[in-house]
């Protein structure tokens, strides 16, 4: 897996709206060939949904597709979905990286209503044919798609299993998930976030943040992965997922704060997650803190 720090800071600053910066190619003239180009230009090194297009490009891209006549995309999925087999985890190449960023910034803008492709999403994921596009499908149904991810828990492919656990993670609508349903995607996510592949860990580690319903039980396997998760990227993603679920349920521990607060203060402790310690904690970051110019001095 990259980097994840990286990609996370990458994504603030590489895309603005200004249309200069785009790629200087000349855009087909069919709408969805159009819409579909303007896409491409969002393809980075991962093949997890594009959830860092501008929001000024997004909206443009999520009303184009609306105003799409729905059985053309409906077909353009059905075709595109059929049409490769990513190879997932290994590093695809270009066609296939953007044929499943396409597809699951299609799937994001059309959410709920992707319910008359459940029957596909479902081929794909049992038939171990496009299992990677067939999660994020399943996903961006939210509530209605969740029921099936749950089930490919159980599948004996591993790659579909670790791709349930992704999806889950990723689920649209999480404000309307919650109850018993939050709570079995809460079981099944705990024992993944010690999974060996850290793309799956770190999707777990996002997931509790989002359906944990009893934080006796997340709060100390995130706070876990916040003092031992070998990957920077995921110790600084479990304090943010840390920090939701203590927001959410409102509380305040002190042997927790304390830990966090030791971090914050760790010369040896890398800067960035220093950062989000203090963060965790609602200490200020003045322009004179230590952390702040290291981290100027070391962009320039």
């Amino acid at each position: 897996m990259k980097n994840i720090l990286l990609l996370i800071l990458l994504s603030v600053f590489i895309f603005g709206c200004n249309k200069n910066s785009e790629k200087n190619i000349e855009e087909p003239t069919n709408p969805l060939e159009s819409i579909l180009h303007k896409m491409d230009y969002y393809v980075r090194d991962s093949i997890s949904p594009a959830d860092d297009i501008p929001e000024c490009s997004f909206y443009e891209i999520h009303t184009n597709i609306l105003s799409l006549d729905r059985n053309t995309i409906f077909k353009y999925i059905t075709e595109e979905i059929n049409s490769f087999k990513p190879n997932y985890p290994d590093k695809p190449d270009y066609d296939t990286e953007k044929k499943t960023v396409r597809l699951s910034i299609i799937f994001s803008i059309l959410s709920t209503n992707l319910v008359p492709l459940k029957t596909l999403f479902l081929e794909n994921l049992d038939t171990n044919k496009n299992y990677l596009s067939a999660a994020w499908g399943l996903a961006a149904m939210g509530r209605d798609g969740i029921p099936y991810l749950l089930e490919a828990l159980s599948n004996p492919s591993e790659k579909i299993r670790e791709m349930a656990v992704c999806g889950l993670a990723g689920s649209l609508g999480s404000s309307d998930i919650e109850g018993s349903v939050a709570d079995k995607i809460q079981t099944a996510l705990l024992p993944y976030l010690k999974h060996q592949s850290s793309d799956v860990r770190y999707h777990a580690i996002i997931g509790i943040g989002k359906y944990c319903t009893d934080p006796d039980l997340c709060a100390p396997e995130l706070l876990d992965r916040v003092q031992n998760d070998p990957e920077i990227g995921l110790r600084f993603t479990a304090i943010r997922s840390l920090r939701k679920v203590l927001d959410r349920f409102k509380i305040d521990n002190s042997e927790i704060n304390n830990i966090i607060l030791n971090i914050s203060n760790n010369d040896q402790e890398n800067e960035l997650v220093r950062i989000e310690a203090k963060k965790f904690l609602k200490i200020p970051i003045t322009p004179s803190d230590p952390i702040r110019r290291k981290l100027l001095q070391n962009n320039e």
